[in-house]
C-alpha cells in the first residue's frame, strides 16, 4: 500500500499474513477429513466511538472472511455486532432470559429463543462468500449502538455448539472500549468459562484486538480514566486468555493507529489459516513477478490476497499457474477511507483467489506466475496435508495407558514424555517428515493447566524423525498438551491436543491368599501333597486388589519362605523380587504360588511358613504384605517282605517260604529264573505303580527283574498299577555258568525301594551244586587247553618255512633248447603236509621237495640242498664244484645254502637249471 503516514509494507504484511491464513485453510479442506474444520466467531463492536475508524478494521473483517475455505464450505463464521445485540435485548423475552445476568445457564435459554442474528451465521461458499464480505463493508462501517457484554458469551456458546472433535475454534473480539452495563466479577467470568470450556469437544484460541490512540480515556462513575486500565480492571479480557490460551496476555493486541490494527489483524488471520508469518526459511520467495515455493511436504491449498489503492494496481495470478483452476475469486474494499485524526488513510481494495488441489501437490519446487510484478501488500497463504502429530509415552517408549474415559493417566511423579512428529500424507499413505532436519522450522510444545500454560522444551530425536519433551507430573490434575510446527514463511500446523490426567501415587492394596485343592484349609494356609512324579504343582493363588489410585505395578518378594516355594506369572515364569506385576484394568493381579519339590524335607507331613511381601513400584507409592504357611503331606507307604518261593512260573504261584532263610538257588534254577522273592506294598495317599519301586543292582552275575506276581513273575511295565492287595515279585536271574557263579557265591542283600524312601531287604544265596561246578569248570578248563594247543599249532604252523606260491626249478635238458619248469610248492607228504602234521605236535617242519636229482627244503631266501640224498653229479655253480666232489672233500657236510636265480647243471640230464620265484 502507499500511504505515507503508514511505515512501508506494514499493511502488506497484514496481507500476507491474511493471505497465508487463507491459504493454510484451503490447504486444510485438502485434507479436512484428516484435519476438520475452522470455525470463527467474531464480536464487532460498531459502538458510537469508532466512528472516523470503522471503514479499516471491517476491511480487516472482510479479508477474513475472504480466506476461510470455501471448497465444501466446511469452515463456518459467525458474527454478532453490539448493536444487533443492543436492538435485541429491547425484546421482552430477550429481557426476561437475561434478567438475572449473562451466565451460561441465560444464553442456554436466549438459545432456546431462537432470536435472529444471535449469532449471524455467515454464509460462507464459493457462491456466497462475496455476499458476506459486501455486507461487512456496507454495514459495519456504520457506528451506532452502546458497548453491551452479553454478545461475549452468546458467541462463546455458539462456538462452543458448533466445535466438533478435531475442529479448531477462534473467537475474535474486534472493539475500541471498555463494556458497559452489568458484568460478571473476575471471580464468576473464570466460572462461567470454565463452564463453556468443558463443554467445548474440540480447541479454542481466544484474540482480543482493543483500539487504543495515545491518550484513549473511558468514563467511568464520572471519572475519565485511562482506557486500558479499565480493560484491565473489568478482567474480562484477561480471563478469556487465561481460560483459552493459558496466558492472560497470550492473543491479545493493543492498536493505537492503523498500522498496528492491520499487524494485529495480519497475525490473528495468519493463526487462524495455519500460516507462519515471521521467520525466513527460504521456502518462499518473491522473484519480480513469480512466487517460488520450494516445499519439503505437501500442498494442497494455495491463496493469494493482494492489496492497492484500486482494482487496476491489482496483482492476480496468470491463468496456468497450476493445473487446476480456481475454486474462488473475492474483491474486498473499505467502504470509504478513514478519517479520525491519527487514523486517516488511503481506501484501499484487495483481491483473493482460492485454490485447493484435488490431489495435493507433492514436495518440490513450484513457481506462481503473476501478472505483474508482486507489490510488498500481499499475503499468501498454503497448507498441506502434512499434520504434527503428538503422543504421550512412558519412560520405556511406550504409550501411556487410558483411563476407561478415554483420558491418558498417570501418576504423581511418573515420567511422562510428549512426542512430536511431522507426518505428510500422499498417495501411498503416510510418511513421516524428519522435521528435525527442515531448515527454517519451529517446532514448540505447551503444557495447559488450569489457568496456566507452560512452554515444554523439545529436543530434536533425529534417529526417530521426532521431537521429545518430558512433561512435568509433580502435581494432579487434568491437564492438556498442545504444540505446533512451523516453516517459516510458509505453513504452521496446530496439533490436536492431548488431555492426561495426573492421579495421586498412592496405592492402597487388598490381597487374598486362596488355597489350591484344600477347602479344608483354613485361611493363610496352603496344603500340598508329593505325589508320584509330581515336583511342580500349584499349591494356591495370590489375589491383589487396588483399592486406592490407578492401577499400578507392584513388586513381590518371599520372605522367610522355604527355597521351593515360588510366585509365577501366568505364563509359569518365576516372580523375581525386581520384577514388576501389572494391574489390570480393573485393578487386579492373580499370580501363582507353586511349590517345585520332588523330595520332603522330613519323613512326616510337615509345615512351613511364608511372608509376600509388596511393595508399589515408583513412582507410586504403597505397600503391604501377607503371611501364611504351607503344609507338606508326605504320603506313608508300607512296603513288606512277604517270603520267597521257587518253582516254575504257570498259572498259580509257586508254595511260598515264609521262613527267614535266604533264598538259595543253584545255576540251573538261576537260568531258568525260578526263585524270587515277594513283597507287598501300600500308600497312604497315591496309585502305586510298579515303576515307584527299584531293585538296588547287587551283582555282575545275577539280574533282579521287578514284576507282578499276577503276571506270572514276568517283568512288568514301570506305568502298571500295584493295589494293596498285589503281590510284587523279584525274580533272580543269571545267564552265567555255574564256574562264574562260584565269583558271586555266598549270601547277598536284595533290597527293593519304593516310595517315600522306603526300602525292605531280603537274602539271597547263590550255591552252584558240586556236579554243575564240575561239569561248568572242567569245561572251561577243556576250552582253555584246545585253546592254548590250537595257539601254538598255529603259532608254529607259521614259523615253518613253505616254498612261495608260484616258485620252480627251471631248466633246459640235453639236447633241448626250450626251458622247462617244475613246481616247488606242493601239497604231499613232504610239502606243506609235512609243515602241517608238524604244527599239530608244535615241531617246526620245513616244506622239502626232490626236483632234478636235488633234495632240497625251503628256507628264507631260497632252499638248503640235502648233500647226501642228492646225485653226485649236479654241478653248482656257485661252487664250481659237483656234490660228488663236495662229498669228496668232506664227506661229514650234510647240506648247501642255495639262493633264488643261483645256478646248477648235470652234464647226463640237463645243460642248466636254477630257482625262480615270480
Amino acid at each position: 500500500m502507499a500511504r505515507a503516514d503508514r511505515r512501508p509494507g506494514i499493511f502488506g504484511r497484514w496481507l500476507r499474513h491474511l493471505v497465508c491464513a487463507v491459504g493454510l485453510l484451503l490447504v486444510a479442506a485438502g485434507g479436512a477429513a484428516a484435519a476438520g474444520k475452522r470455525v470463527v466467531g467474531i464480536v464487532y463492536d460498531d459502538s458510537g466511538s469508532m466512528a472516523g475508524r470503522s471503514n479499516l478494521p471491517a476491511f480487516a473483517a472482510q479479508l477474513l472472511a475472504s480466506s476461510l475455505d470455501v471448497a465444501g464450505s466446511r469452515d463456518r463464521l459467525f458474527s454478532i455486532r453490539l448493536s444487533t445485540f443492543d436492538k435485541a435485548q429491547k425484546r421482552a423475552d430477550v429481557a426476561a432470559a437475561l434478567a438475572p445476568g449473562v451466565s451460561p445457564a441465560s444464553v442456554a435459554a436466549l438459545r432456546a429463543l431462537g432470536v435472529p442474528d444471535m449469532p449471524r451465521t455467515e454464509a460462507i461458499g464459493a457462491t456466497t462468500t462475496q455476499s458476506v464480505i459486501d455486507t461487512i463493508r456496507t454495514e459495519w462501517s456504520k457506528p451506532s449502538s452502546d458497548t453491551p457484554y452479553g454478545p461475549i458469551e452468546i458467541m462463546l456458546d455458539a462456538l462452543v455448539e458448533a466445535t466438533e472433535p478435531g475442529d479448531e475454534a477462534y473467537f475474535l473480539i474486534l472493539t475500541d472500549g471498555a463494556f458497559n452495563g452489568p458484568l460478571p466479577v473476575p471471580a464468576a467470568l473464570a466460572q462461567d468459562y470454565a463452564a463453556y470450556k468443558a463443554r467445548l469437544k474440540g480447541t479454542l484460541r481466544f484474540n482480543y484486538v482493543l483500539i487504543a490512540p495515545p491518550g484513549a480515556t473511558e468514563r467511568v462513575g464520572g471519572q475519565d480514566l485511562p482506557l486500558e486500565r479499565v480493560v484491565e480492571a473489568q478482567g474480562v479480557r484477561e480471563a478469556l486468555a487465561r481460560s483459552f490460551n493459558g496466558s492472560p496476555t497470550d492473543g491479545t493486541f493493543v492498536v493505537q493507529n492503523s498500522d498496528d490494527l492491520m499487524t494485529a489483524m495480519f497475525d490473528i488471520i495468519a493463526r487462524i489459516n495455519t500460516t507462519e508469518r515471521t521467520g525466513a526459511g527460504g521456502t518462499v520467495t518473491v522473484d519480480g513477478a513469480r512466487l517460488l515455493i520450494d516445499s519439503p511436504i505437501s500442498l494442497s491449498r494455495f491463496v493469494g490476497i493482494t492489496v492497492a489503492d484500486s482494482q487496476a494496481g491489482l496483482a492476480t495470478v496468470k491463468p496456468g499457474s497450476f493445473a487446476e483452476p480456481p475454486v474462488a475469486r473475492f474483491r474486498s474494499a473499505m467502504a470509504e477511507a478513514d478519517r479520525n485524526p491519527g487514523w486517516g488513510g488511503q481506501k484501499q481494495e484487495a483481491a483473493t483467489i482460492q485454490y485447493r488441489f484435488a490431489q495435493a501437490l507433492p514436495p518440490g519446487h513450484i513457481a506462481v506466475e503473476f501478472d505483474r510484478p508482486i507489490s510488498a501488500d500481499r499475503l499468501f497463504l498454503f497448507d498441506s496435508l502434512a499434520r504434527f502429530e503428538l503422543g504421550l509415552v512412558d519412560e520405556r517408549g511406550a504409550a501411556v495407558r487410558q483411563a476407561a474415559d478415554g483420558i491418558a493417566e498417570v501418576a504423581k511423579g511418573q515420567s511422562l514424555y510428549v512426542t512430536a512428529r511431522l507426518i505428510d500424507s500422499g498417495p501411498g499413505g503416510d510418511v513421516p517428515v524428519d522435521a528435525t532436519a527442515l531448515t527454517g522450522a519451529t517446532a514448540k510444545a505447551f503444557l495447559v493447566a488450569p489457568g496456566s500454560s507452560t512452554d515444554l522444551a523439545l529436543a530434536a530425536d533425529g534417529p526417530n524423525k521426532r521431537f521429545v519433551a518430558q512433561a512435568p507430573t509433580g502435581s494432579t490434575g487434568t491437564f492438556e498438551v498442545g504444540g505446533s510446527f512451523s516453516l517459516a514463511g510458509f505453513v504452521r500446523k496446530e496439533a490436536q491436543r492431548l488431555r492426561f490426567r495426573v492421579v495421586d501415587n498412592r496405592a492402597v492394596y487388598e490381597v487374598r491368599l486362596t488355597a489350591t485343592g484344600c477347602p479344608a484349609c483354613a485361611a493363610g494356609q496352603l496344603a500340598t501333597t508329593l505325589r508320584r512324579g509330581t515336583s511342580v504343582e500349584t499349591v494356591g493363588t495370590l489375589t491383589l486388589t487396588q483399592r486406592i489410585g490407578p492401577p499400578a505395578p507392584v513388586r513381590m518378594a518371599l520372605q522367610a519362605a522355604p527355597p521351593w516355594l515360588t510366585l509365577r506369572d501366568a505364563a509359569g515364569r518365576v516372580i523375581g523380587p525386581e520384577d514388576a506385576v501389572p494391574m489390570d484394568a480393573k485393578g487386579q493381579a492373580t499370580v501363582s504360588i507353586v511349590r517345585d519339590l520332588d523330595r520332603p524335607d522330613e519323613a512326616q507331613t510337615y509345615e512351613r511358613p511364608f511372608r509376600i511381601a509388596l511393595s508399589a513400584v515408583p513412582p507410586f507409592e504403597g505397600s503391604s504384605a501377607v503371611e501364611g504357611s504351607v503344609r507338606v503331606i508326605v504320603p506313608q507307604v508300607t512296603l513288606d517282605y512277604l517270603g520267597k518261593s521257587i518253582g516254575a512260573d504257570g498259572a498259580g504261584a509257586p508254595p511260598l517260604d515264609a521262613t527267614a532263610g535266604p533264598l538259595t538257588l543253584d545255576a540251573a534254577a538261576l537260568a531258568r529264573g525260578d526263585g524270587r522273592f515277594r513283597f507287598r506294598a501300600k500308600s497312604s495317599v497315591d496309585t502305586l505303580r510298579l515303576g515307584d519301586f527299584a531293585v538296588a543292582p547287587i551283582s555282575w552275575f545275577v539280574d533282579l527283574v521287578p514284576g507282578l506276581e499276577r503276571d506270572a513273575g514276568r517283568a512288568g511295565t514301570p506305568d502298571e498299577t500295584v493295589s494293596d492287595a498285589d503281590v510284587i515279585t523279584v525274580t533272580a536271574k543269571s545267564r552265567w555258568c555255574a564256574c562264574a557263579l562260584l565269583l558271586a557265591g555266598g549270601q547277598i542283600d536284595v533290597t527293593l525301594a519304593g516310595p517315600g524312601g522306603k526300602t525292605v531287604t531280603a537274602p539271597l544265596r547263590v550255591a552252584p551244586s558240586w556236579t554243575e561246578i564240575g561239569w561248568s569248570c572242567g569245561s572251561i578248563l577243556a576250552g582253555l587247553l584246545a585253546v592254548i594247543w590250537l595257539i601254538g599249532a598255529v603259532a608254529t604252523f607259521l614259523r615253518a618255512a613253505r616254498f612261495p606260491p608260484g616258485s620252480t626249478v627251471t631248466y633246459v635238458p640235453r639236447g633241448a633248447d626250450i626251458e622247462s619248469h617244475t613246481e616247488l610248492r606242493a601239497w604231499d607228504g613232504r610239502g606243506n603236509w609235512r609243515t602241517v602234521f608238524g604244527s599239530l605236535v608244535w615241531r617246526i617242519c620245513n616244506a622239502r621237495a626232490s626236483v632234478l636229482g636235488l633234495s632240497l627244503e625251503a628256507r628264507r631266501g631260497g632252499a638248503t640242498i640235502f648233500l647226501q640224498d642228492s646225485s653226485g653229479s649236479v654241478k653248482i655253480e656257485n661252487e664250481a664244484r659237483t656234490i660228488a666232489a663236495l662229498l669228496k672233500e668232506d664227506p661229514q657236510r650234510e647240506s648247501l645254502p642255495i639262493y633264488w636265480r643261483d645256478r646248477f647243471s648235470d652234464h647226463l640230464q640237463y645243460r642248466w637249471a636254477e630257482l625262480r620265484k615270480t
